[in-house]
């Protein structure tokens, strides 16, 4: 089974325990992708363990055996937003398309990946990128 998106960016990161089982992987990623979808619906500061946990179905000490602690799991969410971020750019803002477009069209490309990342699926807000 191929690795998530979600596994390829946390599985080296910091602020994770190492996960050996795919069960455990599965596990840490669905509380990532819980986090964000919480903080869809909440502001940062009232994102809690506790509710994150009982959301996934799981203890709070299955929590704590993926992350190191919230601030850590803070920081996981923000590298996921980051590389997504990057990529799309990437793509987006490759200079061999970009070398070829019209001014307004780079404004409008740019203006347009702006609104998607503070309005998308992920949405960043200053509070998600403070460190």
């Amino acid at each position: 089974m191929a690795a998530s998106p979600i596994t390829s960016i946390v599985e080296d990161h910091l602020s994770t325990h190492l996960a050996s089982q795919q069960r455990s992987m599965l596990l840490r990623d669905q509380l990532v992708e819980t986090g964000f979808r919480i903080l869809q619906e909440r502001e940062l500061d009232s994102l809690n363990i506790r509710d994150l946990a009982a959301e996934c179905g799981v203890s709070v000490g299955a929590f704590y055996k993926r992350f190191i602690n919230k601030d850590g799991f803070l920081r996981v969410l923000q590298s996921v937003i980051t590389h997504n971020a990057e990529a799309q750019a990437c793509t987006l803002f490759d200079t061999r398309r970009v070398g070829v477009m019209k001014l307004d069209h780079i404004v409008s490309d740019f203006v347009g990946f702006m609104i998607e990342l503070f309005n998308g699926p992920a949405p960043v807000s200053y509070t998600h990128l403070r460190a």
